[in-house]
């Protein structure tokens, strides 16, 4: 399973993936489902199902909300 979550207006698909990245965090942007260039990147794909534990996807949504809140 998985959720689509919608990113705020000044922040793009292709940059929240790299800041969860970089917290160790594997996320899909919208931008690589997009069928044409003019389709915005303005979502993120979070599987709920990828994490081998349930903490272990605690822990990954905790990382987001901080990435969320810091770029409110």
């Amino acid at each position: 399973f998985f959720y689509w979550l919608p990113l705020p207006a000044h922040l793009t698909s292709e940059e929240m993936e790299l800041r969860a990245l970089q917290r160790g965090v594997h996320i899909l942007g919208s931008h690589r489902f997009a069928m044409t260039s003019i389709q915005k990147s303005s979502y993120i794909r979070v599987s709920v199902t990828s994490p081998d534990t349930e903490d272990d996807l605690r822990k990954g949504l905790l990382i987001l909300k901080h990435i969320f809140r810091e770029n409110a």
